[in-house]
């Protein structure tokens, strides 16, 4: 019944703006410098509605107060959401699009909220730090296998610069498409866990320890990817309440800044694990062809995480 409603007002609306808008002639280009353009003016348009609105209330304090009238205001809020609502017409985005991604938005939005508070809560506790690809979440071997898929090609790689290794067989464009579609994708939700990841990170907690996610993936280029992670956390049971993530490309430096009481961290990279050693933590390394060489005294290389339990 509210998908029914949903599809009314987008048909109106597109019926409406049809009259000016060629959405056959962007829909058959997919003219992405067109799309932009429409945005543009759409927002402008959005603003001057906003800037309507505000007008309707007594937003000025050193102004003399005007009654507020209700029905004005209920007139610019339409304005407002029909200019957002051609936006979403102009990018061929459905009522189906909108529900999904309030859902996702709001989901993320109390994530975001309740990781803010669980960090402030744990920041003295003892704690141990997870790096998330290549130690819990099997990456890069997923990107390969999505790279595949894709291409047909499969390459055992030797080194951290998956760029460099396909790069030279498919092109740097090329890479770079298939990383941003990859990332777009939603892959991330249904990456595989690495073996052992649950059991181990069941006996932390057991010892009454808080466990602080580390990952350098853009969520900030890509807003998804901060749900896609936390959705994959939680869809497999490896975090519990009172557990923390940082997302930040010095990710390990700002753990150790944030939480000062790590045990321990568990790395997949060498140079991040060599970085975090010479502060005097301990770190597991996981055993990889990529972080062959890399030995410090606080460095303990694993075969994988069920040695570490």
């Amino acid at each position: 019944m509210k998908n029914n409603i949903l599809h009314k007002i987008w048909e109106s609306q597109k019926k409406f703006n049809s009259k000016f808008v060629s959405y056959d002639e962007i829909d058959k280009d997919n003219n992405i410098s067109i799309k932009e353009n429409h945005t543009k003016n759409y927002c402008l348009w959005l603003m001057g509605e906003i800037q309507e609105l505000l007008r309707e209330i007594n937003f000025k304090s050193h102004r003399k107060k005007h009654r507020v009238i209700e029905s004005n205001l209920k007139e610019e809020w339409i304005d407002i959401f029909k200019y957002w609502l051609s936006i979403g017409l102009i990018w061929d985005w459905k009522p189906e699009d909108f529900i999904e991604e309030f859902d996702r938005k709001s989901n993320v939005v109390e994530l975001r909220y309740n990781q803010e508070i669980e960090a402030d809560l744990i920041k003295d506790r003892q704690l141990v730090a997870f790096d998330i690809d290549g130690v819990l979440a099997d990456y890069p071997r997923s990107f390969q296998n999505f790279i595949q898929r894709k291409t047909g090609v499969w390459i055992d790689v030797e080194s951290y610069d998956l760029y460099g290794e396909y790069g030279a067989v498919l092109g740097q464009e090329k890479i770079r498409e298939l990383k941003h579609e990859y990332r777009e994708s939603g892959e991330k939700r249904f990456i595989p866990v690495c073996d052992g990841a649950k059991e181990l990170l069941d006996r932390i907690h057991d010892l009454d320890l808080r466990v602080v996610f580390l990952t350098s993936r853009p969520y900030k280029q890509y807003a998804r990817i901060f749900a896609d992670t936390m959705e994959w956390l939680e869809k497999n049971g490896l975090k519990k309440d009172g557990d923390a993530i940082i997302f930040d490309e010095d990710k390990n430096y700002r753990a150790i800044r944030d939480f000062p009481h790590m045990q321990f961290m568990v790395e997949d990279n060498g140079k991040f694990a060599m970085n975090i050693a010479n502060l005097g933590y301990k770190v597991y390394l996981i055993d990889k062809p990529y972080n062959k060489g890399i030995n410090h005294d606080k460095i303990i290389r694993v075969k994988s995480l069920k040695e570490i339990k």
